[in-house]
């Protein structure tokens, strides 16, 4: 019996968290976007995957590009909100919040919340890079429905909060490459590392707000 009522305390706890971190989110969000800076809009694309475990159910991915699902399409859209900050000796330039929601390697709703500060570094006069980690929530809609996945408890899953789906806090980022256009608009290429399994790629354009 006291086993059980610890584990229902740990459960409850973990909901209680992840839900302020969710609301945490939102709120931040809708106060920024008045506030931004930037505007990003860039779909997501292409994905490859390097290790076997992300790769167990290959075969079946639907939007595979090769017979062992190495190389898939993702498609989906990332939104983001960068907002300029200023301090002197520190190489952070902004702040970024991040929403994306796109369809998985199963063809499964998935996505996630970011924020983080990006630190930029100047190539040319034309082309930048930025580079960003922070705290992100990752939810996909759960592969348990699949009979040959393998839950290895990376995921976390709840009856109660986000039902029928897979979630996950992680410290994740990406690496922007951006071309200047003008001073209001930059095309940007994103790496988006989930190492050590896959390393997704998204493209699209970030503008003045």
């Amino acid at each position: 019996m006291k086993y059980l009522v610890c584990k229902y305390k740990r459960i409850i706890y973990k909901i209680f968290i992840n839900s302020l971190i969710v609301l945490f989110f939102i709120i931040c969000i809708s106060k920024n976007i008045a506030i931004a800076d930037y505007l990003g809009f860039e779909i997501l694309h292409y994905t490859h995957h390097f290790s076997k475990k992300s790769i167990e159910l290959g075969q079946q991915y639907p939007r595979k590009l090769d017979p062992d699902g190495v190389n898939i399409i993702t498609p989906g859209l990332e939104v983001y909100l960068d907002q300029e900050i200023f301090y002197e000796n520190v190489p952070i330039k902004f702040l970024r919040w991040t929403y994306a929601y796109y369809l998985d390697s199963m063809n499964l709703k998935a996505g996630y919340f970011h924020f983080g500060p990006r630190v930029s570094y100047i190539l040319t006069n034309k082309f930048n890079l930025f580079f960003g980690l922070g705290p992100t929530f990752y939810f996909r809609e759960s592969w348990n429905r699949f009979d040959k996945y393998r839950d290895d408890g990376f995921f976390q899953e709840s009856d109660s909060f986000m039902r029928d789906y897979q979630f996950k806090i992680l410290l994740a980022g990406d690496i922007d490459f951006q071309y200047f256009y003008s001073d209001e608009i930059q095309f940007v290429w994103s790496i988006i590392p989930g190492l050590p399994d896959i390393v997704s790629n998204a493209t699209g354009f970030r503008i003045k707000w």
